[in-house]
């Protein structure tokens, strides 16, 4: 044990968010970066303009999330360059019975190994940077929910994508002034709202303020996930 008094205070070269681990056990801690986003890179992912790679958010600089289209392969990037933080696999990765796709990572900047995407789709995509702990969830139908149905997850409408399954869309609903939002899979383990700039997963309700048959479409194409309203 260190006596009271004789400690040193430590020293941070940089200004910026970091994280700070302390184990009152063993009396050690950690310093490291606090990271805003995580980037998702993956195959034919160009690593030159990363305003065009999408990027996963956070609240307590723990947990991230994001939604996006996934093919082929990925791994997590902790700033808008390939050198620095990277994230890769970490032994084998697991498929549940819904089709949720997890493994651990690890802090490898030598690593050319990337997380596995077993098809292209929509994917929710999560990272935990303190347990090292990733998962990629599949969007396989995405549900219009709200007052215009009661709140009906079986009457729900179901949303049609292109055929990079980034923009969804349903056209000429008739929609009462009141909320609505996006389920997933007609259940509310997943559901899409937030503002029309930012809709997020888990996000409030969304909502129209008159009356009438609107076209709706989300688009995952563009970070941040984006819905546009429009009425007819």
């Amino acid at each position: 044990p260190i006596a009271e008094g004789s400690a040193h205070a430590g020293v941070i070269a940089q200004e910026g968010p970091y994280m700070v681990k302390i184990n009152m056990e063993t009396r050690k801690f950690e310093v490291g970066p606090a990271f805003d986003y995580l980037w998702v890179p993956g195959m034919g992912s160009s690593t030159t303009d990363f305003k065009r790679i999408m990027r996963l958010t956070t609240n307590d600089y723990i947990n991230y999330e994001g939604t996006m289209r996934l093919a082929s392969r990925f791994w997590f990037l902790g700033q808008e360059s390939t050198k620095g933080v990277s994230f890769r696999p970490d032994g084998e990765q697991e498929e549940n019975a819904k089709g949720v796709v997890s493994g651990k990572m690890i802090y490898d900047v030598s690593s050319t190994t990337m997380m596995r995407v077993p098809s292209t789709g929509l994917w929710l995509v999560r990272a935990n940077v303190v347990t090292l702990d990733w998962s990629i969830t599949p969007i396989k139908v995405i549900a219009l929910i709200g007052a215009y149905n009661e709140w009906t997850l079986d009457t729900a409408l179901d949303l049609e994508h292109d055929s990079r399954y980034e923009k969804w869309s349903i056209k000429g609903v008739n929609l009462p002034a009141g909320e609505f939002k996006f389920c997933v899979d007609h259940s509310w383990d997943l559901s899409y709202g937030g503002t029309p700039d930012d809709v997020r997963q888990n996000g409030s309700n969304f909502s129209v303020a008159e009356a009438g048959v609107y076209d709706l479409e989300l688009n995952f194409a563009v970070f941040p996930n984006t819905l546009t309203i429009t009425k007819k």
